[in-house]
């Protein structure tokens, strides 16, 4: 499992998962382009300190479209304590 550092999260992506996807639609959701394809899966296409300082902009398009249209191998993680119980 691969972990992407976000400011307030991080992306967690499953390459195996990834491998078996054809159409990579996570690439295309992607609107900042933080991610590229390489070696069949989906990895940063900029530096991991400016992911981490805000250029991932958590919009969750590359998730949602990951697990309506591709095989469900990226998931972003975003804590809200203001919502643990």
């Amino acid at each position: 499992m691969d972990r992407i550092k976000t400011l307030t999260g991080e992306i967690l992506i499953d390459g195996q998962k990834c491998l078996t996807c054809p159409e990579k639609p996570c690439l295309a959701a992607c609107l900042p382009q933080i991610l590229k394809e390489e070696g069949g899966r989906p990895v940063l296409a900029i530096p991991a300190q400016e992911a981490a300082r805000g250029k991932c902009i958590e919009c969750l398009a590359c998730e949602l479209d990951c697990h309506q249209f591709g095989k469900g191998g990226l998931t972003i993680s975003l804590p809200l304590p203001e919502l643990a119980g």
